[in-house]
């Protein structure tokens, strides 16, 4: 039971990983492209890829691979 929960839990947690990604990179086309955000229902923790706002942004190498596999 134990190994099945924590399966599920790691399961969620990777697929909130890369909801998070998803949602830095849209929140960047659209600030690049003057497109309308609230839309999309976007979280406002996932904005940032500017490393000049947070210290963990991504780089422009980790983003354009991000691009590259939308």
């Amino acid at each position: 039971m134990k190994k099945k929960v924590s399966n599920a839990l790691s399961l969620l947690q990777h697929q909130y990983l890369h909801r998070q990604k998803i949602e830095r990179v849209v929140n960047f086309l659209c600030e690049k492209n003057n497109i309308d955000k609230s839309e999309f229902g976007l979280a406002s923790g996932a904005k940032s890829i500017d490393s000049s706002d947070i210290e963990d942004a991504l780089s422009e190498d980790e983003l354009e691979a991000l691009i590259k596999e939308m």
